[in-house]
């Protein structure tokens, strides 16, 4: 019987798999650590709490000044009509 003559390109393929295979392990390490702090940053923290309220409280400042500045406008609106339809 002759020998292989993939026989090198075969040990070579064996030795990539091997190697992909030792990346993956590390890689799903590193992953399921980043996926355990990450919970435990979301359960256990009270930051993004206070950023999301932080978020609500500056969204109803807005619309309260938003709601004054438009009142104002209208005002002075109504008050600058009143004036030029006197003078006609």
């Amino acid at each position: 019987m002759e020998p292989c003559k993939f026989e090198n390109r075969i040990i070579e393929m064996a030795t990539n798999v091997e190697s992909t295979k030792t990346q993956l392990t590390a890689l799903d390490k590193r992953i399921n650590g980043s996926f355990e702090k990450i919970s435990k940053h979301v359960s256990d923290g009270n930051k993004w709490r206070m950023a999301i309220i932080g978020i609500v409280f500056a969204i109803i400042v807005q619309g309260v000044a938003f709601a004054y500045n438009y009142g104002k406008q209208s005002k002075t609106l109504e008050y600058l009509e009143k004036i030029v339809t006197e003078r006609e």
